[in-house]
C-alpha cells in the first residue's frame, strides 16, 4: 500500500505545471529526481519482489508503475511492466472472473473491485503499447467484449472496447499476412462502429482556449486522448498500404484513410500541447505526433514525384491544396520538439527535420529514390542516426532489427529511368538551384518561429538552411547534448531509437511489400 502511494506521488508529478512548481515549496531535491527517486524505491523494494505483488493491490501497483514509464516515454519499460501484471493477472485467475481465492491487502479494495473491468484495463493497455512498438499481444481473444458484456457499458466504454478488439486483430493481421486487404476492411468497419458509439458533436475538436465558455481540461483531456487512439488505429491500420504501387487501385481507399487520420490527429495534437506545457504530461502524444508528421511527409513527397513523372497518377494528388496547411502543422510539430528538454523531443526533432527537407526538396522537382536492404553484422553501432554519402545526396537510415532505409536524390537519372527527356532533365537541374533558395527560405521562417529557452538546444542550427543532407550532419551530431546537465531526471535511459517507435513505423511500412514500385537495380521511385 506504501509502494502504491509512492507511484501515485510519482505519476502526479509527472503532470505537474511549470506555473505551478513554486507551490511546491522548499525541497531537498528537485521533483525530477524526488519522481524518480519515488518510482524506484517502489520497484526496488516491493514490485521487484514476487511474492509481495501476487494480490490484487500489487497488480495495480505494476499498473501504474507502468503508466509511469508510459508517460515517460520509456514505452519498452511500460510494455514489460504491463505484460508482468498480465502474467500475474492470469495467474491468480483474474481472466476467468472473480476468484474467491484472490487476496487483497486491504479488505477495502474487495468491497468495489471488479476483475473483469480490471483484465480489460491490462489487455487496453498491452495493446496500445504493442500497437506503437510492433511487439506480439499477450492474449488474441476478446473476452471483454461480448455482446452481454457490452449491453451493460457506457457508450464511451463500448468504443473503448471496440478499439481494443480492432487493435488485436489489427496485431494479428500484421503478423500472419498485412496484404490481407479483407480483414483490413472488416477493421476499418469496427473503428467506423466504434467512433458510432459518440455523437457527432463529441467528435469534435475540443477548444481548450475557449474565452466564451470555460473549457473542463479533465473532460476535454480525457475525450481528446480517445480521439488520439481512434486517428491513430486508423493510421496504423492503413500504413502498410502507404508506399504501394499507385497503379494498384487497391490501396487508394487506404491511402486516403491513413492521410486524411494523420491530418486530424495532428490538429488536435496541437491544440492539446498548446494548452498543456507540463513536460511529462504523456510522451505517448509526442510518438503519435511523430508517426502523423511522418505519414503526410512520405505523402506529400510521393505525390511530388508522381506529379513530375511519367508513370502515372497518384491518389495522393488530391492532397496538393492542403500541403501548406500540412506543412504548417508538420512545422509547428518541430517548434514544439525543439523546445523540448529531453533526449526524445531532440530524436524526434532530428528525424522530422530530415523529412521536412525531402519533402519541401521533391516539392521543388528533385526526385528521390529509396531502397531498403537486411540487417548486416556490420550495423550494429548503436548511436547511428544516419550516413550521409555520395556528396551529402544520400542518407542512410538504420533501423535496428530491420535494416537500412536510403533516400537517395535523382534528378537527372530518374528522369531519364522514367523517360524523361534531356530537356526536361536540364529544366529540372535549373529548378535545383530554386530549389536551395525556397529551401533556405523556409528554414529561415522556422527559425524565426523557434524561442529556445534550454542551453542544451541552442540556436537553430544554421546548417540546416541548405537542401544538402551533408549539412545536416555537419556538426557530427543532431544538436543532443549529453543528458547529465540535469534537464532529465536522474536514473531514466533514453534509446537512440525512440523506444523502438520508429523502428515499428517502417517495420510497418514497408511489411508485407518488399519495397514498393521495384525496378530492376532493386531501389524504387518515391
Amino acid at each position: 500500500m506504501i509502494a502504491k502511494k509512492l507511484l501515485t506521488l510519482a505519476t502526479y508529478l509527472q503532470g505537474i505545471l511549470p506555473s505551478a512548481l513554486h507551490q511546491l515549496g522548499h525541497l531537498r531535491e528537485s521533483y525530477t529526481d524526488m519522481m524518480s527517486s519515488l518510482a524506484d524505491t517502489a520497484n526496488r523494494l516491493v514490485l521487484s519482489n514476487d511474492e509481495l505483488v501476487t494480490s490484487v493491490e500489487g497488480i495495480e501497483c505494476i499498473m501504474i508503475e507502468s503508466l509511469y514509464h508510459n508517460y515517460m516515454g520509456n514505452l519498452r519499460k511500460s510494455w514489460m511492466s504491463s505484460r508482468r501484471a498480465i502474467t500475474i493477472a492470469q495467474i491468480m485467475g483474474l481472466h476467468r472472473g472473480l476468484n474467491p481465492a484472490l487476496k487483497f491487502v486491504d479488505k477495502a479494495t474487495r468491497l468495489d473491485f471488479d476483475p473483469a473491468h480490471m483484465f480489460f484495463r491490462l489487455i487496453q493497455m498491452d495493446r496500445y503499447l504493442s500497437t506503437m512498438l510492433s511487439l506480439p499481444q499477450a492474449i488474441s481473444d476478446n473476452p471483454f467484449a461480448s455482446p452481454k458484456d457490452m449491453e451493460n457499458c457506457s457508450p464511451l466504454s463500448r468504443m473503448q472496447r471496440l478499439y481494443v478488439v480492432a487493435a488485436g486483430r489489427m496485431l494479428e493481421r500484421n503478423h500472419t499476412d498485412p496484404n490481407d486487404l479483407s480483414e483490413t476492411q472488416e477493421i476499418d468497419k469496427l473503428l467506423q462502429r466504434a467512433a458510432a458509439e459518440m455523437p457527432p458533436k463529441w467528435w469534435l475538436m475540443p477548444n481548450f482556449s475557449s474565452t466564451t465558455s470555460p473549457p473542463d481540461p479533465v473532460h476535454d483531456t480525457l475525450r481528446v486522448n480517445e480521439q488520439f487512439t481512434y486517428y491513430h488505429l486508423l493510421t496504423r491500420l492503413h500504413l502498410p498500404y502507404i508506399l504501394r504501387p499507385c497503379t494498384d487501385r487497391r490501396f487508394d481507399a487506404s491511402k486516403i484513410a491513413a492521410v486524411n487520420a494523420s491530418r486530424e490527429l495532428l490538429a488536435r495534437y496541437l491544440a492539446f500541447r498548446g494548452s498543456n506545457p507540463g513536460q511529462y504530461y504523456c510522451r505517448g502524444g509526442d510518438f503519435l505526433a511523430f508517426i502523423s508528421s511522418a505519414v503526410l511527409c512520405l505523402a506529400h513527397t510521393n505525390a511530388h514525384c508522381r506529379r513530375s513523372s511519367t508513370e502515372g497518377t497518384s491518389v495522393f494528388e488530391f492532397i496538393a491544396h492542403q500541403r501548406l496547411s500540412d506543412r504548417g502543422m508538420m512545422e509547428s510539430v518541430l517548434e514544439i520538439m525543439d523546445a523540448g528538454h529531453d533526449v526524445i523531443s531532440t530524436r524526434i526533432s532530428s528525424i522530422l527535420k530530415h523529412l521536412l527537407l525531402i519533402e519541401s526538396n521533391a516539392a521543388s522537382g528533385m526526385y528521390y529514390k529509396t531502397g531498403s536492404s537486411p540487417c548486416s553484422e556490420q550495423q550494429r553501432e548503436p548511436e547511428c542516426l544516419g550516413e550521409v554519402s555520395n556528396g551529402g545526396k544520400t542518407l542512410l537510415v538504420y533501423i535496428p532489427h530491420f535494416g537500412s532505409i536510403n533516400f537517395e536524390t535523382a534528378e537527372v537519372v530518374a528522369a531519364e529511368k522514367a523517360g524523361v527527356s534531356s530537356e526536361q532533365s536540364a529544366f529540372r537541374a535549373e529548378q535545383t538551384s530554386a530549389c536551395e533558395m525556397r529551401q533556405q527560405a523556409t528554414f529561415h521562417s522556422l527559425e524565426a518561429g523557434l524561442e529556445r529557452s534550454s542551453a542544451m538546444q541552442g540556436p537553430l542550427d544554421h546548417s540546416m538552411q541548405g537542401d544538402s543532407l551533408q549539412q545536416i550532419y555537419a556538426t557530427g551530431e543532431s544538436g543532443i547534448s549529453d543528458p547529465s546537465d540535469g534537464s532529465m531526471p536522474t536514473g531514466e535511459s533514453y534509446d537512440w531509437d525512440l523506444q523502438g517507435v520508429d523502428m515499428a513505423f517502417f517495420e510497418s511500412l514497408f511489411r508485407g511489400t518488399g519495397m514498393p514500385d521495384m525496378i530492376e537495380d532493386g531501389t524504387s521511385w518515391m
